[in-house]
């Protein structure tokens, strides 16, 4: 069920893109117990934030105003939706550390949530690569398989039978940082490992080529298939081809 906790506590804005002069407007959503570090629209039309160091996630109606929690496992670093069924709130990977390094481990090692958002429950969970402290990525292709990212290694789930289909070794790091996202122009994964660099990878077969050496703390995809990414203050672009 359902519950509030007054440990966690955030701001959440919204931007309004309907004026004409394309400036948009900033406005005011909710002011408490919302955005840690995973934001994201879920099917039924809420707003899903996770991240929180008591573990758990919140789901907000933006148009009602209503805000309901759910601390069904610890904390989650990255939400995703698909094809309208589950979110995560219905996949989610959950860190062992909540939060600061003299906080003691919450969970032994990541797992992998489904969640139901028609009956707010879970549906399952797996550990898709044992011993890895987090999955900071989730991704889908578009044959509806599920890939993430924990420590050195990139995996597939196929959602349906609830199960690891293939898992593709970059190093032996256990670092709980990672990013990773699909590209639908070329087909191809895009994933910063361990913030040490980024990579593309080939689907199905998992043939990875390292694009740059480098510190890397975030990593987008555009609509035009060009992949950004960046260093610090610095801003990349990789061109498609």
């Amino acid at each position: 069920m359902p519950r509030r906790s007054p440990k966690t506590s955030a701001t959440l804005h919204g931007l309004d893109v309907s004026p004409p002069d394309d400036e948009g407007r900033i406005y005011f959503v909710k002011a408490e117990r919302l955005v840690r570090t995973a934001l994201s629209e879920g099917p039924d039309g809420r707003m899903y934030a996770g991240g929180f160091l008591n573990g758990g996630f919140a789901a907000l109606d933006p148009r009602s105003g209503e805000l309901a929690e759910f601390h069904t496992f610890s904390q989650s670093e990255k939400m995703t939706t698909h094809r309208g069924k589950l979110y995560i709130g219905a996949y989610g990977g959950t860190s062992i550390y909540s939060g600061q390094s003299a906080t003691p481990p919450t969970q032994p090692e990541a797992k992998l949530f489904a969640w139901s958002v028609r009956h707010d429950r879970l549906l399952w969970e797996i550990v898709p690569v044992p011993g890895k402290p987090a999955i900071p990525a989730l991704t889908f292709d578009p044959s509806g398989r599920l890939w993430g990212i924990a420590g050195g290694t990139v995996f597939s789930v196929d959602t349906h039978r609830r199960k690891v289909t293939g898992t593709v070794k970059l190093s032996d790091s256990k670092s709980s940082t990672g990013q990773l996202v699909f590209n639908p122009k070329d087909h191809r994964l895009y994933g910063a490992h361990a913030g040490q660099q980024v990579f593309s990878m080939r689907l199905p077969g998992g043939r990875h080529t390292v694009l740059r050496e480098g510190p890397v703390h975030q990593l987008a995809v555009h609509g035009s298939g060009d992949v950004y990414f960046a260093e610090g203050p610095k801003l990349f672009r990789l061109k498609a081809r």
